[in-house]
């Protein structure tokens, strides 16, 4: 089956969409696991944000007070 180049076209040339998360996305073994830890990740990032952002707003009431 020739796949067209454009990636729309390519979603709508498959039958089932199964197959195509399984010959793109799942084709290389390290891209779920990548996806999980950059997911984790980027949790991290968040909650260490959220915590500088905690730690000025608490100080800046402090000194206001």
């Amino acid at each position: 089956m020739d796949v067209p180049a454009a990636p729309a076209m390519a979603f709508k040339a498959y039958k089932y969409k199964e197959v195509l998360v399984r010959d793109y996305l799942l084709a290389d073994s390290y891209a779920p696991y990548a996806a999980v830890l950059g997911g984790i990740l980027m949790c991290k990032l968040v909650m260490s944000f959220t915590l500088v952002l905690l730690s000025l707003m608490t100080t800046l009431l402090v000194t206001v007070q």
